[in-house]
Parts: structure tokens; sequence; C-alpha cells
């Protein structure tokens, strides 16, 4: 008769830094009749995010912080970002910050 060996749970934990999502897997291997025995664990997954023109910091609004965040980005204290041309011009200046503003009230027609 077989000897039961225990065994750590591994814990696998990937944390996403877009919104707030934790991906934790946890292993618990299992034990064979024989005691021996193992568990294999494969995962395979992918994030997409979608950032909508003038989401500059990728909180998922168009707000005040965002032309807050195109100002910084102007400034050289932050990098672009894909929602920070909210004008779609291939650049980032104070253009957007003008479409952004606009976008806030309610009359960009984009």
């Amino acid at each position: 008769m077989g000897t039961m060996r225990s065994r750590a749970l591994r814990i696998l934990s990937l944390a996403v830094p877009v919104g707030i999502l934790l991906l934790v897997l946890i292993l618990v291997p299992r034990a064979a009749a024989d005691g021996g025995g193992t568990a294999t664990l494969r995962a395979s997954f992918e994030i997409v995010t979608t950032i909508s023109n003038g989401d500059c910091n990728g909180d998922g609004r168009v707000n005040v912080l965002d032309i807050t965040y195109v100002e910084r980005i102007i400034l050289g204290l932050k990098p672009a970002t894909q929602g920070a041309d909210a004008n779609q011009d291939g650049q980032v200046n104070a253009l957007d910050i003008t479409t952004l503003e606009r976008m806030i009230m309610g009359i960009w027609s984009g």
C-alpha cells in the first residue's frame, strides 16, 4: 500500500493593470492510488482592451481628467496613449484638448 505524500499548492497569479482584474489559477495536485501522481495545468488566455477615442488615461470615461492627461502629454510628462489623439489627426496637441472639451459637453460630432 502506497503512502500519501502532501504537496504544496501552487498558485499562479497575474495582475493585469487594465481596470481591476486579477486572475488567480490554483493547481491542487491529485494523489494517485499508489501515493504518487501529478496534476498538470495548461492555460492560455488573451486579454483584449479597447480604448475609446478621447479616453486618454484609460479609465473607461471621457472627462476632465483626460484633458489634464493630454496637457501632461504635450508638456512631455506623460507618454502618449491611443485615446489621446481625440480628433484623430495623427498628433497629440491643443486641438485634442478642444475636442475633449466638446466631447464632455456633448457637442462633438466626430
